[in-house]
């Protein structure tokens, strides 16, 4: 398996921001200057502050997209006060990031992978595709399955096309590549393979992710999912990300998901819980 044990975190009182654009309709990205040492795993993500203000005063967790030559990539979507801050902010104006944080994906070295990403799922997933492809130096059995409400919910997808050997598009409105859920070309994509072959990892809405456990639980494929929660600190002293979830002997305890996930087992997810 790769990233067996991820890098330590670091702290980032004044990350300069180099890029912030919107790639898609809600949607933005946001390139910030790190040292060109700095690594990370695929799942784990940062806590991203906006420096010098009160209000928000909480970080908001992001997925790490990419980094390269001392340039860390996240996307982000525009839903409430603390992301609407981080689009207006501009090139050269700063952050506070800690990180990199969490549990990242057991990635397979060798055999076939199926990414399943919904909506803003996508960066984890992003990286685990290119953190692959870099190592394996080819695109040979990456499968990447893209799904969301719109065309406006998935993007990227050329940059994908490069690190996947394919990369399969839904939209719930037929908007762009099929119509239905991503869960759809993923069955159907199933139906062909040897099911003690394939690792799956999936990111997205709850509803979406349950689907994918029940399915690869009734295979018998292992499958991992990056899980979201209400973040105030990433670091496992608020107890605000707490999840649900079963040990292997099926007893159920909270675990919180900036240190003991976000990637978890979905088997041991207690997906039928009240939220």
């Amino acid at each position: 398996m790769i990233h067996t044990f991820p890098p330590k975190p670091r702290y980032f009182p004044s990350a300069k921001i180099l890029l912030n654009e919107e790639v898609s309709l809600g949607y933005s990205m946001m390139m910030a200057a790190v040292p060109k040492d700095f690594t990370f795993a695929p799942g784990q993500f940062l806590m991203v502050r906006v420096n010098h203000q009160l209000s928000p005063f909480l970080g908001r967790p992001m997925a790490i997209m990419s980094v390269e030559d001392g340039k860390l990539i996240f996307c982000y979507r525009v839903v409430g006060k603390g992301t609407g801050v981080l689009a207006q902010m501009r090139k050269n104006d700063v952050l506070q990031m800690w990180g990199p944080l969490g549990i990242p994906f057991s990635l397979p070295e060798n055999g076939p992978v199926a990414l399943l990403a919904g909506g803003v799922g996508m960066p984890p997933l992003y990286s685990a595709a290119e953190t692959l492809f870099k190592i394996r130096k080819s695109a040979k059995g990456i499968y990447f399955f893209y799904g969301g409400r719109t065309s406006a919910d998935v993007f990227f997808v050329d940059k994908l096309e490069r690190f996947c050997e394919k990369v399969f598009v839904t939209a719930e409105d037929g908007s762009i590549g099929v119509r239905g859920l991503v869960t759809l070309p993923f069955s159907e994509f199933l139906k062909d393979r040897q099911r003690d072959s394939l690792h799956v990892a999936g990111c997205g809405p709850y509803p979406m992710m349950k689907s994918i456990a029940e399915i690869c639980s009734q295979k018998g494929i292992p499958c991992e999912v990056s899980l979201e929660e209400r973040m105030a600190c990433g670091v496992g002293v608020c107890l605000g990300c707490t999840a649900l979830c079963a040990s292997s002997q099926g007893e159920k305890s909270w675990i919180r998901l900036c240190v003991e996930g976000p990637v978890i087992d979905s088997s041991r997810v207690i997906w039928n819980r009240s939220r």
